[in-house]
């Protein structure tokens, strides 16, 4: 605990421009003085956050594609969000999915890469996936003193390292792409039904307007495959009215939304 303390004092020290904040599930999160918002909710926490809003959805969206039982998923998503904290078999769901056969790695938009959460527990549960993560503020190496979550703590050192040096981390049948700049003209780069994940973490509308604009969801309709979702924080009734207007399935749920597309090839 007192080497947590240390770390996180050392840290306070070179990033006074975004204040530490320490969350609820005891993992830490950083306020964005520019946006004025915290990257993570400070209630339920950074580490829980990415877990419940954007991993947990996406391995209940793949189990149920394989399983042939789609319509299913937003009546399981919802039951599942009133608590999540019920949900303890991920792990479990993570080795089920390990051994599904891929005909290619999943892809994935990460809006935006930011503390790295996302990316970072996306690699932890997806063996075998593509991450693709633009990011405005290049933050590798402060983040490298980061007090992370124990469980991948080491691992994130690593993937900053190689991020900063190269912009790309790759392990296996991983790969990490540090995409540096803006995120909207990163996206004119990629074909159409490129993605399979779209984490969907921008700041907020009210901060972040043109990451959650019409024209910012028709993009992301294009450029997601036939059977693909969007995970979100987001609730807002003109949020969800954008996503099914573009043509996407709109399912609210207790700690946000998730967009999906389900076309039959």
């Amino acid at each position: 605990m007192q080497q947590q303390t240390d770390k996180t004092q050392n840290f306070c020290r070179y990033f006074a421009e975004y204040p530490i904040i320490q969350c609820a599930d005891s993992s830490f999160s950083l306020y964005n003085t520019h946006y004025q918002q915290g990257y993570h909710s400070k209630s339920l926490g950074a580490y829980n956050e990415t877990l419940y809003k954007h991993i947990v959805p996406v391995m209940l969206f793949q189990e149920s594609l394989h399983s042939h039982s789609l319509h299913d998923f937003p009546s399981k998503l919802v039951a599942l969000m009133k608590n999540p904290q019920s949900f303890n078999h991920h792990d479990n769901l993570s080795n089920l999915l390990r051994d599904l056969p891929r005909f290619r790695p999943l892809r994935i938009l990460d809006i935006c890469f930011g503390l790295g959460f996302n990316a970072f527990m996306t690699l932890h549960y997806f063996v075998d996936c593509e991450i693709y993560s633009p990011e405005k503020n290049n933050l590798l190496k402060t983040l490298r003193s980061f007090p992370y979550p124990a469980e991948f703590a080491s691992k994130a050192r690593d993937i900053l390292e190689n991020l900063d040096t190269n912009g790309v981390y790759q392990d296996n049948n991983q790969i990490l792409y540090f995409l540096h700049g803006d995120a909207l003209e990163f996206l004119q780069t990629f074909p159409k039904g490129f993605f399979d994940v779209v984490f969907q973490d921008a700041f907020s509308q009210s901060q972040n307007p043109e990451l959650w604009s019409i024209h910012y969801f028709e993009k992301l309709f294009a450029l997601t495959a036939n059977r693909s979702i969007i995970t979100t924080y987001a609730k807002a009734k003109n949020i969800l009215e954008s996503a099914q207007y573009v043509g996407f399935k709109a399912v609210k749920h207790a700690l946000g939304s998730v967009f999906f597309k389900d076309y039959s090839q």
